[in-house]
């Protein structure tokens, strides 16, 4: 960030959430397949 943020804190890279299992979809946007799967479960599944 610039100015760099005194707790050190910044946004990721999205090099940085591939390499953390992160992936892209049909429209470049990435998601996260671990919390998406979670997600899914606690959801119930349509008649």
């Amino acid at each position: 960030m610039d100015p760099p943020r005194e707790d050190g804190r910044r946004c990721l890279h999205a090099f940085e959430l591939e390499e953390m299992g992160w992936r892209t979809d049909g429209h470049d946007r990435l998601f996260d397949p671990a919390g998406s799967q979670r997600a899914g479960g606690r959801f119930p599944k349509a008649a």
